[in-house]
């Protein structure tokens, strides 16, 4: 997250701090702007405000404006720029690859972890299924008739015909 925050909090350049960082005239930063087609990240009030990014693309600029007005100039300045930009981004790029790494790595142990809980349902789930099967059919569920639900009793004896005192004595 704090790299997120580095990108949102880049440093801006003027175009006077652009002309002091490639040690150039005002009027050399105007033309390069203009002749390299950039525009300005962001402009507050008439000052123009231009990103690393931008700043580099200048340099290269200016690199080629010298290298063409001075066909004998010396190179080595921009070959040394471009290896350090060269080994910056390798740099960088194996940051990435190790924090991605670190999120497969992450991601492959929740997959683990949920596959384990998956696998201990089923069994859970089987075994449920199982002790239902070996249940005795009279604790199956009650049969429906219509809406209404209606539960069998278990039948009970017929009870003896009750019989008075004397129907007793005189009718055995």
């Amino acid at each position: 997250m704090s790299e997120r925050k580095k990108d949102k909090e880049e440093k801006l350049y003027s175009q006077t701090q652009l002309a002091k960082e490639l040690k150039v005239s005002q009027s050399t930063i105007t033309r390069l702007i203009r002749d390299s087609g950039i525009k300005p990240t962001k402009t507050v009030g008439k000052k123009k405000l231009f990103s690393k990014d931008q700043l580099k693309i200048l340099r290269l600029s200016s690199f080629e404006r010298k290298k063409d007005n001075n066909k004998n100039a010396d190179t080595s300045g921009l070959s040394i720029f471009l290896q350090e930009e060269i080994k910056r981004l390798h740099e960088e790029n194996e940051k990435i690859t190790e924090r991605y790494t670190e999120q497969l790595k992450a991601k492959d142990k929740q997959i683990d972890d949920l596959n384990e809980r998956l696998s201990e349902s089923h069994k859970l789930q089987l075994g449920l299924e199982n002790q239902l099967k070996m249940l005795p059919e009279a604790t199956k569920e009650p049969e429906k008739q219509g809406e209404a639900t209606v539960v069998k009793e278990p039948k009970k004896a017929p009870e003896p015909e009750k019989r008075g005192f004397w129907s007793r004595i005189f009718n055995k």
